[in-house]
C-alpha cells in the first residue's frame, strides 16, 4: 500500500523513509532496563550490540515492526493538512516523529505511543514550516 501512495505521489518518500530509519537508530541506541528477578534491575546502555549483533537486530526490528509505527510512518505521518509543506521540514517532522515514538514505547506507559508522537509534532508543524520557509527576496536591477 505505501509503495503505490508513494509511486502516485500521494506521499512524498522522504516522510515514511526517514521517520523508519529514524526510528531504527533511535532503538538502537536508547538504553533500557531489563528487571531480572534474582540479579535485579540491569541497565544495557547500547542494545544493538549488548548480546550480539543477532539479538540486537532481532530487538531493534521488534520496536520498529510492533504495533502502529508502519501505519504511522506510512499513512498518518502524510496527511496533507497536518505535514509540512517544505521538504526541509518534512524531513525535520519526520525525525522527530520517528525518534518521539520509540521513546515514549520505551520510557512510558502509553498505549498508542506512535499516533501520540505523530499527533505532537503535527501541533508543530506550522512553526516547522516558519522556520524551514524560504523567504523570497526580490531582485534588485
Amino acid at each position: 500500500m505505501a509503495v503505490y501512495l508513494i509511486y502516485r505521489d500521494y506521499v512524498p518518500w522522504r516522510l515514511p523513509v526517514i521517520f523508519i530509519l529514524s526510528a531504527y537508530v533511535t532503538a538502537a541506541v536508547c538504553p533500557i532496563v531489563i528487571d531480572h528477578p534474582e540479579a535485579g534491575p540491569k541497565v544495557i546502555v547500547w542494545p544493538f550490540l549488548a548480546e550480539g549483533i543477532s539479538v540486537g537486530l532481532t530487538y531493534v526490528n521488534y520496536q520498529v515492526f510492533l504495533g502502529g509505527l508502519m501505519l504511522g510512518a506510512c499513512v498518518l505521518t502524510a496527511d496533507m493538512t497536518s505535514r509540512p509543506m517544505t521538504a526541509t521540514g518534512q524531513v525535520f517532522f519526520a525525525v522527530c516523529a520517528g525518534v518521539l515514538t520509540i521513546l515514549l514505547r520505551l520510557y512510558s506507559a502509553i498505549p498508542v505511543p506512535c499516533y501520540a508522537a505523530i499527533l505532537a509534532v503535527n501541533t508543530l508543524a506550522p512553526a516547522i514550516d516558519r522556520v524551514t520557509r524560504r523567504h523570497l527576496r526580490p531582485r534588485l536591477p
